[in-house]
């Protein structure tokens, strides 16, 4: 059971912190139809606008999320947290890194969008760097502050086959 509980925090972490970050949810799950498994289904990094630079940080951080409140629930060594990164956690830190590098082009006035392959040169490397340390950082501390709303979420995760950004919303706010 502790693995599903697990899953729960880290799909709980996503909506949670998606919602606090005005981000729209469609909704989530730990059974996804589709044999995806759980889910949390947000607007569309995909759909930002080529001058946005703010959203794909707040996308960034939602991507983190996961990792964090699964991390913060069941807290991993090191070692643990690199295998997690090199397995389950691959896709969400892919994400991030995506989003934060095409960010640093943004910034520097060059053309990026989401999910196109990007490549830094050394000084948008070092920032690049410093923004993903940043990111980590502020994604942690948005875990932490938000740690109540997440465990609600996650139980009712695990009692719900699905829930709807009304729900999450409701659950943020301490109602069930």
């Amino acid at each position: 059971m502790w693995k599903k509980e697990t899953i729960a925090h880290h799909e709980a972490g996503h909506a949670v912190i998606a919602r606090v970050l005005d981000i729209p949810v469609s909704y989530a799950t730990l059974d996804a139809h589709d044999g995806a498994g759980a889910v949390v289904t947000t607007s569309s990094a995909t759909d930002l606008a080529p001058d946005d630079l703010e959203a794909p940080e707040k996308y960034a951080i939602v991507a983190l999320a996961g990792p964090q409140a699964q991390h913060h629930y069941r807290p991993m060594s090191l070692e643990a947290q690199n295998r997690a990164c090199d397995g389950g956690w691959r896709v969400d830190r892919a994400n991030a890194t995506s989003l934060l590098a095409m960010l640093v082009l943004r910034q520097h006035g060059k053309p990026a969008v989401p999910g196109s392959y990007v490549e830094l040169d050394g000084p948008e490397t070092e920032e690049f760097d410093r923004l993903f340390s940043h990111t980590t950082q502020k994604t942690a501390d948005l875990v932490e502050e938000n740690w109540p709303a997440i465990q609600r979420v996650a139980a009712a995760l695990l009692s719900r086959p699905a829930l709807t950004e009304g729900d999450i919303d409701a659950l943020i706010a301490g109602h069930d």
